[in-house]
């Protein structure tokens, strides 16, 4: 059906293989007027994304949960591959389909880093003081019944796939003691490819708001931050003396 998404919205599609709350929360009207260009969260099915890249020229952020590129066509791959290139943001996040990933060629050629084995992890409070915040009550007020919400460990033992940096790429957060690169990224065109060595799921499953998660990786800005407004300045005297 044709939507009518305002041109001012950052377009944020979610491909899983089932429906992810926390991810619709982002585009509620709350969390909207929080940045200072709303966010329209959309959802679909690996199975629905297009085989040419023009069918997501309206989409600014791609986040694909527990990817699994078998899921896709090689059309489909190459179409999202030259959806970053022409200035996308690819998120990926995969832990136990990192087997998969290796061997999908034009994929595995874009991320930020080498896949390695996996490891099995209890909490990550490194990232989560660092990418995420703790559960909200009403507005900006802090969960009283969340004290030590840093070192709670997650509902269940998660897995991580230990990763090796690429020399074109750069860290966004490491693990402290074995080096592993937790979340990284790294340019591909006029586009970015991020990479999350947890799935999503397994993240936001212990009790957080994800609001700072994605405006810090999607460099988005809270509302009311002052722009950066370029000056106009004339370039001809130093033109012709060159």
């Amino acid at each position: 059906r044709n939507l009518q998404i305002p041109h001012d919205y950052s377009r944020v599609l979610v491909v899983s293989t089932g429906t992810f709350v926390k991810f619709a929360k982002l585009g509620n009207t709350e969390t909207r007027a929080s940045f200072n260009r709303p966010l329209y969260v959309t959802h679909t099915s690996p199975d629905s994304l297009p085989e040419l890249h023009h069918g997501l020229e309206m989409v600014d952020f791609l986040v694909w949960d527990d990817a699994e590129p078998e899921r896709l066509t090689q059309k489909q791959l190459a179409a999202i591959i030259e959806w970053v290139r022409h200035g996308g943001t690819l998120l990926i996040a995969a832990s136990k389909s990192a087997g998969a990933i290796r061997l999908a060629d034009p994929l595995r050629d874009i991320l930020p880093v080498e896949l390695g084995e996996l490891r099995t992890v209890e909490n990550l409070p490194g990232l989560r003081s660092k990418l995420l915040e703790p559960p909200r009550t009403d507005g900006d007020v802090r969960d009283p019944t969340m004290p030590d919400w840093l070192e709670a460990p997650f509902p269940a033992p998660v897995q991580v796939v230990r990763t090796t940096l690429r020399p074109d790429a750069w860290s966004v957060l490491r693990e402290k003691g074995d080096g592993s690169e937790i979340i990284s990224r790294r340019r591909e065109g006029r586009g970015q490819v991020i990479f999350s060595g947890i799935t999503l799921r397994d993240l936001f499953s212990a009790p957080c708001s994800v609001t700072s998660f994605f405006r810090k990786l999607f460099y988005l800005r809270r509302a009311g931050d002052n722009e950066v407004r370029a000056e106009g300045v004339s370039l001809f005297g130093e033109v012709a003396s060159a």
